[in-house]
């Protein structure tokens, strides 16, 4: 039986590591399962952390979007 493979996306900022990259990946695969296949696209608009697509969800954890729900705490 051939197992079919998921794709993940993970957007990252262009001065992310290999050694961070690949320590990502290692996190994904042992939370989701080892039967993703990772597609690497570096974007400048994020400026630290990463996105991640996967199984049609949005996993968000960009610095932007932490410094977005920072703002809205402290604003409430």
């Amino acid at each position: 039986m051939v197992m079919k493979m998921r794709k993940a996306v993970i957007k990252i900022a262009h001065n992310m590591s290999d050694e961070t990259y690949n320590m990502l990946c290692n996190g994904i695969t042992e939370k989701f399962g080892s039967d993703i296949e990772f597609e690497k696209i570096t974007d400048n608009s994020v400026i630290g952390g990463f996105i991640l697509s996967l199984d049609g969800v949005i996993y968000d954890n960009s610095i932007r979007t932490q410094l977005k729900r920072l703002k809205k705490h402290i604003a409430n």
